[in-house]
């Protein structure tokens, strides 16, 4: 079978806000990974305390992500991916005005509900929208999906090594 022009057409007004969505998780994760020693110096824990950030947020994420989809089920895939961005919202907050150590596990936490929200809602909207046109779902969406995820995993290091000190700066000089 052989795509149309039409079938390959993507509307980018929809679809980037998804795409941004899902590259929330782990581009998080490779940011943290360059940044870790540089926090843990920074909050004066050992780099096995600060793994606890990173279980944090998948745990959480392992928790999450498919109690999100479900929610996005039930309710709405678009009221539950609004809601993935504020609790990522919140968790930026938290991140950067952390007193100590403990914010920064209670703001992964946060992170990972929020992010968790981001790949399953994205996922239900993308089936709504083709599926109320009578569509399939084009295979060039879900190759964009697959390569934000990439694009994000490289993404990570540089800004993780870059911003991280920013935060870290900021964090620690506030309080």
């Amino acid at each position: 079978m052989t795509a149309t022009a039409e079938e390959g057409k993507v509307s980018w007004s929809f679809l980037l806000p998804l795409l941004l969505g899902t590259m929330l998780n782990p581009l998080n994760s490779t940011m943290l990974a360059t940044a870790l020693v540089f926090l843990c110096n920074s909050f004066k824990v050992s780099a096995g305390q600060g793994a606890i950030l990173i279980t944090s947020l998948y745990m959480t994420s392992t928790i999450a992500q498919p109690l999100m989809g479900r929610l996005a089920d039930m309710f709405s895939a678009k009221k539950i991916n609004t809601l993935g961005f504020i609790l990522v919202g919140i968790a930026s907050l938290i991140g950067i005005f952390a007193p100590s150590f403990g914010w920064l596990i209670v703001s992964r936490i946060f992170l990972g509900l929020g992010t968790s929200a981001a790949y399953p809602s994205a996922m239900a909207l993308i089936n709504a929208k083709y599926e109320k046109e009578g569509k399939q779902i084009p295979g060039v969406i879900l190759g964009y999906i697959a390569m934000s995820a990439q694009l994000s995993m490289v993404l990570g290091p540089v800004l993780g090594g870059g911003w991280a000190g920013v935060g870290c700066f900021l964090s620690i000089s506030l309080f």
